[in-house]
């Protein structure tokens, strides 16, 4: 619908081809130099078939390493991602094939902004899936990440713990911030330390589900 409305509004694309995505600004102040970024994935395999089935096979996006699935193909000014969605179908932005070259030269296989595709704004990213777009979060690496996908660890009973100790330390921090000794203020920081390690904890382990 969204892109539909856009064709009817603009018609001005020409033959010239983009040197940079920005240069599609003339269908639309959104694609303007800005500093939203726009993720392309280098391959839909995976990322085609959703955010869901990803989580499930354990190939989403790594937000700290864009690069290794995605390439960058530009920051516009748009900040709504729908709309951003919209405007980069191939036949909003590229109907004579203004993009081709810039797509070509990107390293990306595709001119439509499709599901696996990334916007970056305001230090989140926020992936487009099928029925929309989906944040997404850091991803729990190393010996903790093999061994739930191996089945060696019950995630469950993890987060169980985790929920557990940090009630656990909220109560104990409470005690210690109503006691007026000067001797407490050693513990009470790092007291607050490991409350906010378990935090960090639980919310890793709960994308992860």
């Amino acid at each position: 619908m969204f892109s539909q409305q856009v064709n009817q509004k603009y018609s001005i694309v020409g033959q010239d081809l983009y040197k940079s995505l920005n240069d599609a600004a003339v269908i639309s102040p959104d694609l303007a130099k800005g500093s939203t970024k726009v993720w392309y994935a280098k391959s839909s395999r995976d990322l085609g078939m959703g955010y869901d089935w990803c989580a499930k096979k354990y190939c989403l996006p790594d937000i700290e390493d864009l690069k290794k699935t995605h390439v960058l193909l530009g920051s516009v000014k748009g900040t709504d991602e729908e709309k951003i969605f919209g405007l980069l179908q191939g036949e909003i932005w590229s109907p004579n094939g203004e993009a081709h070259n810039l797509i070509d030269k990107s390293g990306a296989k595709h001119t439509s902004m499709s599901v696996g595709d990334i916007i970056e704004m305001n230090g989140k990213c926020y992936m487009a899936d099928i029925g929309g777009f989906r944040e997404l979060h850091r991803q729990i690496k190393g010996k903790v990440a093999l061994a739930a996908r191996m089945g060696t660890i019950d995630i469950d009973r993890i987060l169980v713990n985790l929920e557990n100790a940090e009630e656990q330390f909220e109560k104990h921090v409470a005690v210690i911030k109503k006691s007026d000794s000067q001797s407490d203020t050693k513990a009470l920081n790092w007291s607050e330390n490991v409350l906010a390690d378990i935090r960090s904890l639980i919310s890793l382990i709960a994308d992860k589900k």
